[in-house]
């Protein structure tokens, strides 16, 4: 986590296009026809109520709770 940047300054991958063109040997959209395929997206900080991982729930202030889990602790 990089609590210093905003989504927009963050590289979104895009995966191939053929993941969401086809099922198996299915065409689902035709050559020819746009696809984009992003690997994950990047939700602003603000808009994000909790961070659940396998030590426990993060919570804002989030440079607290980050600075809790290095220690070992869970916020």
């Amino acid at each position: 986590f990089d609590l210093a940047r905003t989504e927009k300054e963050i590289t979104v991958e895009e995966r191939g296009r053929d993941e969401l063109a086809y099922c198996g040997d299915r065409m689902l959209a035709p050559d020819g026809v746009a696809v984009r395929n992003y690997a994950f997206d990047a939700t602003p900080l603000d808009l994000v109520d909790a961070i659940i991982t396998e030590i426990g729930v993060l919570r804002p202030p989030y440079a607290r709770s980050f600075q809790l889990v290095g220690k070992g602790g869970i916020p």
